[in-house]
């Protein structure tokens, strides 16, 4: 019978595939202090070593425990909540070898985080080979589950997990105890691929979770400035694709397009239609009084269809 455990990773824009900028001083933890996680390599199929693939986990379970077998919960904590990410079952402890090659470009790739001022405490400043050395003192005690193809469930999008669910109060990177019955049911979120949230207030058709997740997904502050960037590069300007609201035209001091323009999902976040990756194209830019309506409207509708049933 395995011990069911949940773990909370480091929050990361690319499936947990490569680190990425944005990040360096955004938070009082060593994300924010080194401006990369640990496990941001995670779910990288280029580092899968014997036929598995060795996740970094920050924190393993009790010296007694070491033996047993271990169905394990991966999670994120936002704003919002606590997120499920995957799910990682009938996995053993123990210590990874991965190759040289892996430390290597794992190296270069936090050496282009450097390069670009996103990298910072006691990596920053170092060369490939001083960084090979280093994260391989840091990180290698922690590649301690290795898992195997069926083994590993990583869901197309983050499924927030509701206080009724299981109201998750830590806010470390551990490794929590929890039970048969909290496990089947996180499972079972993951299966359903959405969250039943019974609050009329916000409208969005999964609920008012749901609907505060999509929204801080569209705050994805680094993803927002480049689909902005390519917008106003293709079509001269920063406005509303619905009612063409123009905020550089309409006033006449200051810069402000980039302050009201706000970039929407044109795909629901939480619907089977969405990859889990975003693409740049499926940010739309939106005056804040679209935004709103559109976030109202039942069925969901894409852009350009609410844009021709209003009129515009």
């Amino acid at each position: 019978m395995p011990q069911f455990r949940y773990h909370r990773m480091a929050e990361n824009q690319d499936r947990w595939t490569r680190p990425h900028g944005g990040r360096l001083g955004k938070s009082a933890d060593y994300v924010g202090e080194n401006g990369y996680g640990h496990e941001d390599w995670n779910f990288a199929r280029d580092i899968w070593e014997d036929g598995k693939l060795h996740l970094y986990l920050r924190q393993g379970p009790a010296q007694k425990d070491r033996e047993q077998t271990f169905n394990i919960a991966l999670g994120v904590r936002t704003d919002i909540g606590h997120a499920l990410i995957g799910f990682a079952e009938n996995v053993r402890y123990g210590v990874s070898n991965l190759s040289d090659r892996i430390w290597e470009r794992r190296a270069k790739e936090l050496k282009a985080l450097d390069d670009q001022g996103e990298l910072g405490g006691e990596f920053a400043g170092l060369g490939v080979d001083e960084l090979t050395a280093k994260i391989m003192e840091i990180e290698l005690r922690n590649y301690s589950v290795a898992v195997e193809p069926d083994q590993l469930v990583i869901l197309p999008e983050e499924q927030l997990i509701p206080k009724a669910t299981w109201d998750v109060k830590s806010k470390r990177y551990q490794l929590l105890k929890i039970d048969e019955e909290i496990y089947n049911n996180l499972r079972s979120l993951a299966r359903l691929g959405g969250v039943e949230v019974s609050n009329t207030e916000e409208t969005f058709p999964e609920g008012a979770l749901v609907e505060r997740f999509h929204r801080s997904r569209e705050r994805n502050t680094n993803l927002v400035k480049r689909a902005k960037e390519r917008f106003q590069k293709l079509n001269g300007s920063l406005h509303c694709e619905i009612c063409d609201f123009d905020p550089s035209a309409f006033f006449k001091n200051g810069n402000w397009e980039n302050s009201i323009i706000e970039a929407h999902h044109d795909v629901p976040l939480g619907s089977l239609a969405h990859t889990g990756e975003t693409r740049l194209e499926e940010l739309r830019m939106l005056c804040p009084n679209c935004h709103r309506a559109i976030h109202k409207v039942r069925p969901w509708q894409p852009v350009d269809e609410f844009k021709k049933a209003q009129g515009f």
